[in-house]
Order: structure tokens, then C-alpha cells, then sequence
């Protein structure tokens, strides 16, 4: 099954001690540029942070060359769903895989802290 192939993948050799450095990187970096950010969210699959404006900072991201995927909207759901609304109208996922050398997660968390504090 292609889900649980992409885990082993993800999981398997190198690919994992590499998640593990660029989690670290990410957590250290936004803890010093940004101590309020609460990055307790986040795992080996993706950095989470949560923000009010996560549109507009998307959108600015991607102005810059930086792609944060929207994971799981859930504006479809009714008025009984209104915390897991409001989580996903705020949540902003930041890429932490095998593919990003510990540079580029520096140079990821220069560009989101950026629009942050615009």
C-alpha cells in the first residue's frame, strides 16, 4: 500500500536521523527567533505552528519561494466541529523531510519568521 510505503521510506536509513536533525533545527530556531510560537505540534513528518493570519502568511511564503501546504481543511464541517474548524483555519505546516539539508531549514525558518512579525 502506497501510504504505508512512503512511512517506511520516510522512516528507513538515513531518511530518519535526517528528520530528526531538521525537527531539531526547526524547534531550536523558532524558540530563538520566535519564543511565543508554540511548536509542540510539529514531528519528523512536518514542523506545525498555528497563526491568525495563515493565509496571507502562505501567501507571502510562496511569494518568496517557500510552498507551507494547507493539510486537511475542514471548513466544511458543521457548527458542532467549531475547535477543529478553528485549528484548521490556523495551522500551518512547514516541510522537515529528507529533502531539506540542514541550510535549508534555516533558511525555511528565516523566510516564516519574517512574515510572521509583519
Amino acid at each position: 500500500d502506497l501510504a504505508r510505503g512512503y512511512v517506511f521510506s520516510a522512516l528507513s536509513g538515513n531518511n530518519l536521523g535526517i528528520r530528526k536533525r531538521n525537527l531539531k533545527v526547526f524547534i531550536n530556531l523558532m524558540n530563538e527567533m520566535c519564543p511565543g510560537v508554540d511548536t509542540s505540534y510539529s514531528s519528523i513528518f512536518m514542523g506545525v505552528i498555528f497563526c491568525d493570519n495563515r493565509d496571507k502568511i502562505q501567501l507571502n511564503c510562496a511569494k518568496k519561494g517557500l510552498y507551507l501546504q494547507v493539510i486537511w481543511p475542514l471548513n466544511y464541517l458543521g457548527l458542532e466541529y467549531t475547535l477543529e474548524r478553528q485549528m484548521s483555519s490556523r495551522i500551518l505546516c512547514i516541510p522537515l523531510d529528507q529533502r531539506y539539508s540542514e541550510v535549508d531549514v534555516r533558511h525555511i525558518v528565516t523566510v516564516l519568521v519574517e512574515e510572521l512579525f509583519i
